[in-house]
C-alpha cells in the first residue's frame, strides 16, 4: 500500500532528471517587465493601452510576481525561472527581477522551475486559456 508521505524514489528520479535538462538547456526568452510594452516603455493609456496589453498577454503569456512571505519575509529581489515544454525543450531559461511576464510561449502545458532565495520550487501548467496564469514567488526566512 503506497502512503502519500513515502519516500517514492520513481518520483524524484523524474524530478532530477528534468532538473538536469533544465540546467543543461539554456535560451534567451523574450522579456517584459510588468506595465511596460514591448520596446516602447511605460504604457500611455486609454485604447492603446488596452490592445497593447492584450497583445502583450497573447505573446508574453506566463506572469511572474515577487511577493512578500506568509510571516512578512521581503519578497524575493531575484528569482531563476526555467520552463519546460512536454518534449523537455527549454524555451524560457533566465533570472528576473520584479514582476514581469514571459515568452513568447505558444498554448500548451508546461513545468515552470524557479529557484529564489536558496528555495527551489516547481509548478505544472497549461497556457493558452484565460486568464494568464501567475506564479507568486513568495519570500522565505
Amino acid at each position: 500500500m503506497n502512503n502519500k508521505n513515502e519516500f517514492n524514489p520513481g518520483v524524484v528520479r523524474r524530478f532530477l532528471k528534468v532538473a538536469a535538462i533544465a540546467l543543461a538547456v539554456g535560451s534567451n526568452p523574450a522579456l517584459v517587465r510588468a506595465g511596460e510594452s514591448e520596446g516602447s516603455g511605460p504604457p500611455r493609456g486609454g485604447h492603446e493601452n488596452r490592445s497593447t496589453r492584450r497583445s502583450q498577454e497573447a505573446q508574453f503569456p506566463l506572469a511572474i510576481r515577487p511577493t512578500t512571505g506568509i510571516g512578512g519575509e521581503a519578497a524575493p529581489e531575484r528569482i531563476r525561472v526555467r520552463v519546460l515544454d512536454t518534449r523537455g525543450r527549454c524555451p524560457v531559461d533566465t533570472t528576473v527581477s520584479g514582476p514581469c511576464h514571459l515568452g513568447p510561449l505558444p498554448a500548451g502545458d508546461y513545468l515552470v522551475m524557479y529557484k529564489s532565495q536558496g528555495r527551489v520550487d516547481w509548478q505544472r501548467l497549461s497556457l493558452g486559456a484565460a486568464p494568464i496564469p501567475e506564479i507568486l514567488v513568495r519570500g522565505v526566512a
